[in-house]
């Protein structure tokens, strides 16, 4: 496809440091070894100009609000504000497109599903979610959300019809 990492995020500097070390491996590629790893966080809008040339921001936030594993409060949880300021961030710099994973609990949620339809309508963006078993990727036994946002002025009809096929 010619995509390229180019920025990974996180809070956890040691999930900072293992990708960097990772990304510096010989199988990772020339073409990925650009990539950096920068502690941060992305609720934090003085991080956000981090995000002003990403095309294609992905992203997967805690799940605990929304899974059996947590309270299941949902929007209501302190950790829920991460899909705000996602969204905050692409209406500001305009991003291309978006993947976000989630628990697929969170397809439950009328008020997070709310607040997605909402910003992508007023964003003008095209959203696509889908739920999908992780059984069939990886060894867990798990369902997942995955949301797909790409700005209305970049979509074209076969871009529509390869995300449908990809998805």
């Amino acid at each position: 496809l010619g995509i390229r990492a180019d920025l990974a995020m996180d809070k956890d500097q040691m999930a900072v440091d293992a990708y960097n070390a990772y990304i510096q491996r010989p199988f990772a590629g020339p073409r990925h070894r650009q990539a950096r790893a920068a502690q941060g966080d992305i609720t934090d809008p003085t991080n956000w100009v981090l995000l002003k040339d990403v095309d294609i921001l992905t992203a997967g936030f805690s799940c605990q609000p929304w899974s059996r594993a947590g309270m299941q409060r949902g929007m209501d949880d302190h950790r829920g504000s991460f899909l705000t300021a996602i969204l905050d961030a692409m209406t500001i710099f305009h991003t291309p497109a978006m993947i976000l994973e989630k628990a697929a609990a969170f397809l439950n949620d009328p008020r997070g599903m709310g607040i997605l339809h909402t910003w992508a309508q007023a964003a003008s963006y095209d959203l696509q979610v889908h739920k999908v078993h992780a059984k069939d990727w990886i060894p867990q036994r798990r369902e997942r959300a995955i949301i797909v946002a790409v700005r209305r002025d970049m979509m074209t009809a076969q871009r529509r019809v390869v995300m449908q096929k990809v998805l």
